[in-house]
């Protein structure tokens, strides 16, 4: 600060700028006042956002083997020698029989069903930080060196 700018805020009158007659202060014998400033430091708190997190669900496809048995008809024929008999009464006479034939197919059905689950949260951490930052502060100094006369 320069010294006109200390002299106005101490209420300080230099002597040749004082109009004719008129005493300062000090001259007076009135105490004079010097305020000493000093800045304090006042730590807050905001929230920010640091990051996030994205949950995603993919579905993927997978083959799945399961043996299973499945039956099935086969005709049999085989030939057998009678021992004679009496003569059936469609002798001789062309025809057809059906023999119907089946076997088990696999029948596939899928079912959902639930097996699990993720639970997803948040959680607060507290972390502990000392926060530096730079204050000023006023001091006043005396020059004793001027006024050998000076009494403390």
């Amino acid at each position: 600060m320069e010294n006109d700018d200390m002299s106005d805020k101490l209420n300080l009158v230099d002597r040749n700028k004082a109009r004719p007659g008129a005493k300062t202060r000090a001259e007076r014998g009135e105490a004079i006042k010097v305020p000493i400033t000093e800045e304090q430091l006042k730590v807050g708190k905001r929230e920010v956002e640091t990051g996030a997190v994205n949950i995603r669900k993919e579905v993927r496809e997978e083959t799945v083997n399961t043996p299973v048995s499945l039956k099935r008809e086969e005709l049999v024929v085989e030939r057998v020698k009678t021992g004679g008999g009496s003569v059936p009464a469609d002798a001789f006479r062309e025809g057809e029989v059906r023999i119907p034939l089946k076997r088990e197919e696999a029948v596939v059905q899928k079912e959902a069903k639930v097996v699990g689950e993720v639970r997803v949260g948040k959680k607060e951490e507290i972390e502990r930080r000392t926060v530096s930052e730079t204050v000023r502060k006023e001091e006043v100094k005396i020059d004793e060196k001027s006024n050998r006369d000076l009494k403390r």
